[in-house]
């Protein structure tokens, strides 16, 4: 007696193997860093902050001396032009940032108001003791201008005034700065940055240099009319870590 067939399987044909679908697993190693991943907020803060390339986690330059300003120094070191040759940071303390944007062919000054925390000049690199709303140089002296957490100090229009007049026409100008909570506008940014903070302590090196600290008094809405008043055309940007970004590159004369 013959065998009965076997009713073919729904979605297969007869005499055919069915093929298994291929199941990709995520690869061993770094953690990966996809935007919009679902319940990994801090991989996608690590997107944010720029600490991913090409998915995978990178070190901060400043890991082992760490805080809110250094975070930022390579977004400002890599927008400095490569064709500037001279550049000028105006509230430099102990000189940190003008080190890490020296380089060969580039002369960089520092000035604060504090004598005592100013180092000595280095290879390159030149201090000065002077003030961010009167400073001792002539009009459009330097291809590159950075203040950080200068303005809060100082009156921020005469300040940026002041910066602006020592930049050269093609030159690069750059703020950061912070402001002081107002209310609910500022929610969304204050969570964004408990988080921030929260991801890059697990990962550094805190470090506090031996310079003077002030809370602001301005909000950051006074921050940005301030630039917007002074420097026409310029870019405001809130940062993570209660920090902002101006930048504004000056026009060339008519």
């Amino acid at each position: 007696m013959a065998r009965p067939r076997r009713a073919a399987h729904r979605g297969r044909r007869p005499g055919r193997r069915h093929r298994c679908r291929r199941v990709r697993r995520p690869l061993p190693g770094p953690a990966r860093c996809r935007a919009g991943a679902r319940g990994q907020p801090v991989r996608a803060a690590r997107r944010a902050l720029g600490l991913c390339r090409r998915g995978r986690v990178v070190s901060h330059p400043f890991r082992e001396r760490w805080n809110h300003n250094s975070h930022h120094y390579p977004r400002l070191r890599d927008a400095v032009p490569a064709t500037a040759r001279s550049h000028l940071d105006v509230g430099c303390g102990e000189g940190t940032l003008c080190r890490y944007v020296a380089r060969p062919g580039v002369a960089v000054t520092g000035v604060d108001v504090d004598a005592e925390v100013l180092p000595r000049d280095d290879d390159g690199i030149t201090y000065t003791v002077a003030s961010a709303e009167d400073l001792p140089f002539d009009d459009g002296s330097f291809d590159a201008v950075t203040l950080v957490m200068v303005l809060h100090h100082v009156d921020a229009r005469r300040g940026l005034t002041e910066a602006a007049r020592v930049l050269a026409p093609g030159g690069l100008l750059q703020v950061l700065g912070t402001g002081r909570f107002r209310g609910l506008r500022d929610v969304p940014f204050e969570v964004r940055d408990v988080l921030t903070h929260q991801v890059m302590s697990r990962r550094t090196v805190p470090w506090e240099p031996p310079t003077t600290r002030l809370a602001p008094e301005s909000s950051w809405d006074d921050a940005r009319s301030a630039a917007r008043d002074v420097l026409p055309g310029s870019t405001y940007r809130r940062l993570a870590l209660w920090r902002y970004l101006v930048s504004w590159t000056k026009p060339a004369p008519a």
